[in-house]
C-alpha cells in the first residue's frame, strides 16, 4: 500500500465547507497536451499521444458559469456526496469530492453502486508530492464502504484529463496511451471528450 505523506491529515467535511474548499486553486498552467488518433475510426479505441500545446495557457475550471465548488449544491442534492480537504498542519493543501445517490445526477444512472469522483484539486505550491494520490485512495475507500462497485470521473475535463495524466506523464510519455473502446450508451460521449483534452505541465499542474 502507498504511503501517507509524511505530515498530511485528510478529514470529512460537509457542504457548509465548500466555500472554504474553493480557496485551493485548481487552477494549472498547460504545457502540453493528448492528441487523439483513432484506431480502426475509433471502432478499436484510441491512442493518446503527448505532444507541447502551440500556445501554453492557464486553465481554472472554478472560473467557468456554474462550476464553483459553492454553486454545486444550487444544481444537485449533496447531501450524500463526500467531501475532503487535505491538510499539513493547519493549511489546507488539497481536496476531493465524490458523488454518490444523487437523484438527477445522470452518470450515477439511477444506481447506489456506482460513486464518481466528482472534484479533486491540490494547490500549486503542493503539487507533486503524493497528496493527490492520497485524496484518491481516500475518496475510493469512502466509496467502497457505502457498496458501490463501480466508479466513474466526472463527465467534464476537471478531473478526467488529471487522471488520465497520472497515466500518460510517465517518463517514457511519448508511447501512446491505449484507452480501451468505450461501450454501451456512453461511448459517443466519452469518444467526443477524448477530442478535447488537455493536459498541464509536469511540474506545476501534477496531483501525484
Amino acid at each position: 500500500m502507498t504511503a501517507q505523506p509524511s505530515g498530511l491529515g485528510i478529514v470529512e467535511e460537509t457542504q457548509d465547507a465548500l466555500a472554504a474548499y474553493a480557496t485551493v486553486s485548481i487552477a494549472f498552467r498547460v504545457e502540453r497536451i493528448l492528441r487523439v488518433q483513432l484506431l480502426e475510426r475509433g471502432l478499436d479505441g484510441v491512442h493518446l499521444i503527448e505532444e507541447d500545446a502551440a500556445q501554453p495557457y492557464v486553465k481554472d475550471d472554478d472560473q467557468l458559469k456554474g462550476e464553483e465548488p459553492t454553486r454545486w449544491a444550487k444544481r444537485w442534492d449533496i447531501k450524500n456526496w463526500g467531501i475532503f480537504a487535505a491538510f499539513e498542519g493547519d493549511e489546507r493543501v488539497g481536496g476531493a469530492v465524490v458523488a454518490w445517490n444523487t437523484p438527477g445526477l445522470d452518470m450515477l444512472g439511477g444506481r447506489d453502486d456506482v460513486a464518481a469522483l466528482w472534484d479533486i484539486r491540490v494547490g500549486p505550491a503542493h503539487r507533486g508530492a503524493g497528496i493527490g494520490g492520497a485524496l484518491f485512495r481516500r475518496a475510493a475507500s469512502w466509496a467502497k464502504e457505502r457498496g458501490c462497485t463501480h466508479h466513474r470521473d466526472a463527465e467534464h475535463q476537471r478531473t478526467r484529463v488529471r487522471l488520465l495524466r497520472r497515466a500518460a506523464l510517465r517518463p517514457r510519455s511519448h508511447q501512446p496511451l491505449r484507452i480501451p473502446r468505450p461501450a454501451g450508451r456512453d461511448a459517443p460521449h466519452l469518444a467526443s471528450r477524448a477530442r478535447r483534452l488537455s493536459v498541464g505541465g509536469r511540474e506545476k499542474s501534477g496531483l501525484s
